[in-house]
């Protein structure tokens, strides 16, 4: 368990550092809160997509009160190989799933993706010298 001023997170993508992952789900939130409800889907009381957890869900505003998950995405950093079987878990739930990846590994995954028979959206990221995430989304 990471603790990080109150917040709690547990760790589960052990090949990326939390604290990266932090930035970029944090930028995630800023592109989209305008649009989507974004959860951030590693702290405690983790939603259990299709066999899987992903990253960051995508739900519809509130009011009214609901739990429509409209997106689900899954942030990976260098190790895309070792990651197809979640994104093959994913692929088969009801809802549309992003893969986010680094910008020099877009094309990597999305040659993967289709060599496996895995459709996702794609978006990409890129770090600046202070660690701070932009996310792009195709």
């Amino acid at each position: 368990m990471v603790v990080v001023g109150e917040a709690k997170y547990a760790c589960y993508n052990i090949s990326m550092e939390e604290k990266t992952k932090r930035h970029i789900i944090g930028a995630i939130k800023q592109d989209l809160s305008d649009r989507f409800r974004v959860i951030d889907n590693t702290v405690e009381d983790k939603r259990l997509i299709a066999g899987s957890f992903p990253d960051v869900l995508l739900m519809r505003q509130e009011p009214p009160k609901n739990d429509d998950v409209l997106f689900v995405m899954r942030i990976e950093d260098e190790d895309l190989v070792n990651s197809v079987p979640a994104w093959k878990e994913l692929e088969r739930s009801e809802v549309s799933f992003y893969l986010v990846v680094p910008e020099k590994k877009l094309d990597e995954a999305k040659q993967l993706a289709n060599a496996v028979d895995v459709f996702a959206k794609f978006a990409y990221y890129t770090l600046d010298y202070q660690g701070k995430a932009k996310v792009k989304y195709e």
